[in-house]
């Protein structure tokens, strides 16, 4: 069976549902990773296997088509994710939140260093402070979801004070950052255990970046992308692996005269699995015409005298013509045994010796008894 894809007149009208599948499942896969459903690991499964399943399940078996299909996703996705996606992410979370009961956060960038003043609703507990968290950016994806980066840095304020009129806990502090690092960074209250609390957003301090965005977002989307990619690629090439195996066992029972050839293996009638050397179709009971080169070679077959169909040794009907068959025996001829032929005794008259009544001369006196 031809599963390939003719790409002729012809070809793309019998296999407009096949081309049709490619083209939507393509853009349902760029729509859910552009807009962040790649974040979770399930979310990359179910990308990378629709990537493989939809156009299979459509009939598109051709490996290198569907190989080609994965790294024009690839190629699409990542130009899109890098030039729009990654750098809007980065836009639309460069303002400080105001989040919970921090109510407004202000910073400035000079001279490489960051100072922040943040206004916290209400007083800190016992043993309680503010702190910032920042984030090193090694790649940005398609969502907030999928910063790529080192684990959080902790920096402590060095003034912080409550204003009892105000009822607002007020945390001003400075702090050196690499220019060259694009940084993410969180306010939230630290217990006296060392647990966090009243997180905010995080947002990208932007201000105190000179570097460039655009290898940050075609690492991140690539690191995105590269997750859904293998699992394309290995159901692709698992699927591709399982098949050839099943090609060749299939191969070797046509061989073994066990199946028949593709498109002869099943019924005309109601198009049931049938095997070589069935006379009639196990679910509907039509006779199964075959070519005589695809036939077994069994001795305990033979043909029909009336329409020449396949016949077995133990038939009475004809499966195709129903001629009825007549019980034949052979049996080997043997001759009657002849009936047994009586002689009389007489005597010889010379010497009087009992002989045969058929002899010819007495043994005895060699009379000549003729």
């Amino acid at each position: 069976m031809d599963t390939s894809l003719n790409l002729d007149r012809d070809g793309l009208r019998r296999n407009r549902g096949k081309i049709l599948a490619l083209i939507i499942t393509f853009a349902i896969a760029l729509v859910m990773t552009l807009y962040g459903w790649t974040a979770q690991c399930f979310g990359m499964f179910i990308v990378g296997a629709m990537l493989y399943m939809v156009p299979h399940m459509s009939g598109v078996d051709n490996k290198k088509l569907l190989g080609v299909y994965g790294i024009a996703f690839l190629a699409v996705a990542l130009s899109i994710g890098v030039g729009a996606v990654a750098p809007g992410v980065v836009a639309d979370n460069e303002a400080p939140p105001v989040d919970g009961r921090f109510t407004d956060i202000q910073y400035g960038y000079a001279d490489g260093t960051v100072e922040i003043t943040a206004f916290y609703n209400g007083a800190l507990g016992d043993g309680a402070t503010i702190v910032l968290l920042t984030n090193d950016v090694s790649g940005i994806g398609f969502s907030v979801n999928q910063i790529y980066g080192t684990n959080p840095i902790e920096h402590m304020f060095d003034d912080i004070g409550y204003d009892p009129v105000t009822g607002i806990t007020v945390a001003e502090g400075v702090f050196e950052l690499d220019p060259d690092t694009l940084h993410l960074g969180q306010m939230c209250v630290k217990d006296a255990d060392g647990g966090y609390a009243e997180k905010t957003n995080s947002w990208f301090l932007t201000d105190a970046f000179e570097g460039d965005l655009l290898p940050l977002c075609l690492t991140g989307t690539f690191m995105t992308l590269a997750y859904v990619m293998i699992i394309f690629f290995t159901i692709l090439i698992f699927s591709s692996l399982m098949r050839s195996r099943l090609v060749k066992a299939r191969d070797q029972m046509e061989k073994e005269g066990r199946l028949y050839p593709v498109g002869y293996g099943r019924c005309d009638n109601c198009h049931a699995i049938v095997l070589p050397g069935e006379v009639n179709c196990r679910k509907c009971g039509a006779y199964i015409d075959r070519p005589d080169e695809m036939k077994p070679d069994k001795v305990e077959m033979y043909t029909c005298s009336e329409c020449g169909a396949e016949v077995t040794a133990d038939a009475l009907t004809c499966p195709k013509c129903g001629s009825d068959f007549e019980e034949t025996i052979e049996t080997e001829y043997v001759a009657p045994a002849p009936e047994p032929v009586r002689i009389g005794i007489v005597s010889c008259p010379e010497c009087g010796t009992p002989l045969p009544s058929d002899s010819e001369f007495c043994p005895r006196c060699g009379k000549d008894l003729k």
